[in-house]
């Protein structure tokens, strides 16, 4: 099966570095990020960082190693512990802005850093989407907006992040831009867990819920690790009141990202309708340590509280 094939390969690609290490030569960081990713299956996180952090030393350029290591981080703590250890050049500063802004932090220093970084890659559309996801997560949509309609103009073609610009325009209620963009997305690659994200947006806009979790699942069965597509099937399945479908979007999102405050918000609610007020002020409570500013997470942790009689702690 899967798991003892994982294990096989886990133990041999181990031995070949370790003794490679020994011997002062390495596997020129592709092989270190291979084997990061087969322990980060396996759920050998701290190990995992470790090789990660030698593939992003061995050759900084490789994306890949960056956005491992950035889903191995939780929570700021994490962050902060990683920092240390990363390369002093340019991509660092990349994954520190891409891992804030994945953790939802939008604060002064992370758009000091962004500020930084874009007087040297002015014209960057991944810069710019990040600029754009971080005022996404300060809940400024119209600005958000902006600068996602001009990464469109510049590049038409790009369907990097356009799923987050369809949550954008979903909470707008801007439905001719959505179903633009959703025929654009189609156009361009129809096959793309992204533009399966943004059609199902656009049906559950309109209120054709099984329509929307249809394009959810085909964006998923395009990839299985595509954490969007589970939350928004999650909230799909609240709308049709399937609450153990729910239940099973918003577990599988939080395997995937457990950074996915939505994911954590949406386990709350569905508990929350079947009035298991316990369960449901769990959920909340880690939905608000992820988004502590966020004044909707607080409400909800207060409301579990007065329904399971903690009056002092609702107040």
């Amino acid at each position: 099966n899967h798991f003892t094939v994982l294990t096989s390969l886990i133990g041999d690609l181990g031995a070949y570095l370790e003794d490679r290490e020994a011997n002062g030569l390495h596997g020129g960081g592709w092989l270190e990020y291979l084997y990061g990713i087969f322990l980060a299956k396996n759920k050998n996180e701290k190990l995992a960082k470790r090789w990660l952090l030698k593939a992003v030393h061995l050759y900084e350029w490789c994306w890949g190693p960056w956005q491992e290591l950035s889903n191995l981080v939780s929570n700021n703590d994490d962050l902060d512990e990683i920092v240390p250890h990363l390369p002093r050049k340019i991509m660092s500063f990349m994954f520190v802005i891409y891992t804030n802004q994945e953790l939802g932090q939008f604060g002064d220093q992370v758009l000091e850093h962004l500020d930084k970084i874009e007087t040297y890659f002015p014209n960057s559309a991944f810069l710019q989407s990040q600029r754009a996801l971080l005022n996404y997560h300060a809940k400024d949509f119209d600005e958000s907006n902006s600068l996602f309609t001009h990464i469109l103009k510049k590049d038409p073609y790009r369907l990097d992040s356009l799923d987050q610009y369809s949550n954008v325009l979903y909470v707008l209620d801007n439905r001719p831009l959505l179903a633009f963009i959703a025929q654009l997305a189609d156009k361009t690659d129809k096959f793309r867990p992204e533009t399966c994200c943004i059609i199902g947006n656009y049906y559950s806009r309109n209120s054709e819920h099984e329509k929307a979790v249809m394009y959810f699942r085909r964006a998923l069965t395009l990839d299985r690790s595509f954490n969007g597509a589970w939350t928004l099937m999650g909230h799909e399945y609240v709308e049709m009141k399937n609450t153990h479908a729910a239940l099973e979007s918003y577990r599988r999102a939080v395997d995937v990202n457990r950074k996915d405050y939505r994911a954590w918000h949406g386990l709350g609610l569905t508990y929350e309708m079947l009035e298991m007020h316990s369960y449901a002020l769990y959920y909340h409570e880690r939905a608000a340590a992820l988004r502590p500013f966020d004044p909707k997470t607080w409400q909800a942790v207060g409301q579990c509280f007065a329904r399971t009689d903690k009056i002092d702690n609702a107040i």
